[in-house]
């Protein structure tokens, strides 16, 4: 029971052409992965600047101390959601 497991040299060309191949992928499928994730990060951090915005303009002509805490507060944990 002697088994050649010797490959020839066309073989390695071709396993070195597959694993090229499929690095090349992987690293399209990571780098659509990540600027999707971009894309939603930046619709979140649009949002929550959005409704500071609001927050900002809805209390625009009130000057007390409560209403600047808080226009305050709704900008820290707006913040802090992202």
């Amino acid at each position: 029971k002697n088994i050649d497991l010797t490959f020839s040299s066309k073989g390695h060309s071709f396993m070195s052409l597959m694993v090229s191949f499929l690095v090349v992928t992987r690293a399209k499928v990571v780098y659509s992965r990540y600027m999707e994730g971009r894309g939603h990060l930046s619709s979140a951090m649009r949002s929550c600047r959005e409704i500071v915005q609001h927050a900002c303009i809805l209390s625009m002509f009130q000057k007390t101390d409560l209403i600047k805490q808080w226009r305050s507060d709704v900008a820290f944990w707006t913040i802090m959601v992202l």
